[in-house]
């Protein structure tokens, strides 16, 4: 994370990428795909796994699901 200083006041470069609101003191997780950083309460719980340092924003899980069925696709066509 990037830190402006501005005077006496430290302005965060990253906000929420769900609410757009500072991450400044906040609870936090970034996705391990495109680094976009959300607050904790502005994630679903259900997409939290306990102890994993691999976590994907709705976004990259996504497109992590368009590409499989992509690929599952030109699997079958070719078969």
């Amino acid at each position: 994370m990037v830190t402006f200083t501005c005077g006496y006041k430290n302005l965060l470069a990253m906000d929420c990428a769900f609410c757009n609101r500072t991450m400044e003191g906040c609870a936090s997780i970034k996705c391990s795909l495109c680094s976009s950083q959300f607050h904790l309460e502005c994630v679903s719980s259900e997409t939290l796994a306990p102890n994993t340092n691999d976590w994907r924003c709705c976004r990259c899980r996504c497109l992590h699901v368009a590409d499989a069925n992509k690929q599952a696709l030109e699997t079958a066509i070719h078969a």
